[in-house]
């Protein structure tokens, strides 16, 4: 029997080890979660994008009817205020697929009801010391960042609120341009643990200094305070090192303006299945993770590289962040060539990007989602 012990309980442990179990169904494993039950998730709401709902089905058949995991169906995001050409674009999933908004608790209790894990009271602070054939280090984000790479993010810092009175019900996120940045509202469901509908106002406290931002953000939405956070965007250069996998904000975080973080953990986790029973060479899945994440560090700059309506210095910063010679603005021109194929007719322009598997994904994205953005914005 092969044991497999995930370290750390928080979200993307939970997704780590319902991969492996899910992953490793066939074969004669145990899978093992090892937390430090003194360290409480935070009281956030959490969003996803496609691959996560997908999945939980597939491994837990959990569906929209009974919905075991009381989380709300999350069909895009609305942009409200970014780019110069309208006020407002509903970003939609390709083919109307839908993500999720979540509590962490929630998802937690839920993956612990499955009795594909054997959840243990185990606080480790020395990851040699885990006697396992397989190791997932999911402790939270490193106290020493030697041996991650940065990337390039306009916002460093984030400050978490609960609105006074909840929003109407919502099948969407949103993303409001502020002066500052942006500000998420994820709509959870009103008996969510999480704070039901979870509101963050996203800034640079290089440019904008904690106290102004806190005034900007209660002067603009109608909510109070909770907390506040600094956070760094980075990757891990080698996430596998030897038996030990890294995963959740020890491996990666970026900020959530596209809600790909517990993406990323679970097509990590897949990737180190295959890495652990069908021979996927380590350097292979180290490179193509570190791929996947200089694009996905792009694609979110592509978003503040239009501007927004907003002409601040902040704007004025993360609008100059993007790469010149980015592949995503030869993928943008290809649309203009599409819109000339079928004469301007853009149903027809939509149907040929959903139906032809030659358009490659960037990302997490599909070519349906870049050509939306580009639309909207050019």
């Amino acid at each position: 029997m092969q044991k497999v012990v995930i370290v750390g309980g928080g979200t993307a442990g939970y997704i780590s080890a319902l991969s492996v179990a899910f992953n490793g169904r066939d074969k004669d494993i145990q899978v093992e979660v090892w937390e430090d039950s003194s360290v409480k998730p935070l009281m956030v709401g959490q969003a996803t994008i496609v691959h996560l709902p997908s999945f939980l089905w597939a491994a837990l058949g959990v569906n929209w009817y009974s919905n075991e995991l009381n989380a709300s169906p999350k069909t895009g995001i609305l942009y409200e205020g970014w780019g110069k050409k309208q006020p407002d674009f509903f970003s939609s999933f390709a083919l109307n697929a839908v993500g999720l908004h979540l509590c962490p608790w929630d998802f937690r209790e839920l993956v612990r009801k499955s009795g594909f894990v054997i959840f243990k009271d185990q606080p480790v602070e020395d990851i040699s010391t885990v006697d396992a054939d397989w190791i997932f280090d999911c402790r939270g984000m490193p106290k020493d960042m030697k041996g991650y790479q940065d990337l390039v993010s306009p916002v460093n810092s984030a400050i978490l609120g609960k609105p006074k009175k909840c929003f109407d019900d919502r099948l969407w996120g949103k993303a409001v341009a502020t002066p500052d940045g942006w500000t998420f509202e994820i709509p959870t469901p009103e008996d969510s643990r999480s704070y039901p509908y979870s509101v963050g106002y996203l800034y640079n406290d290089t440019i904008t200094p904690e106290n102004q931002a806190k005034f900007n953000f209660t002067d603009l939405f109608d909510v109070d305070i909770s907390s506040t956070i600094k956070f760094p965007s980075y990757f891990k250069k080698e996430p596998i090192e030897g038996n030990v996998f890294s995963n959740g904000m020890r491996l990666s975080f970026i900020e959530p303006l596209e809600s790909t973080s517990l993406e990323t953990y679970l097509v990590w986790s897949n990737m180190c299945c295959d890495v652990m029973w069908k021979g996927l060479p380590v350097s292979t899945a180290n490179y193509v993770f570190g791929r996947m994440m200089k694009e996905i560090e792009e694609y979110i700059l592509w978003h503040y590289a239009f501007g927004s309506k907003y002409d601040t210095p902040f704007w004025q910063h993360a609008s100059s962040l993007m790469p010149a010679n980015s592949e995503l603005n030869s993928m943008g021109e290809e649309f203009n060539i599409m819109k000339d194929k079928w004469n301007g007719d853009l149903g027809k322009v939509w149907m040929d990007v959903a139906t032809d598997t030659d358009h490659k994904e960037f990302g997490l994205w599909s070519f349906w989602n870049i050509q939306m953005w580009h639309s909207a914005m050019v």
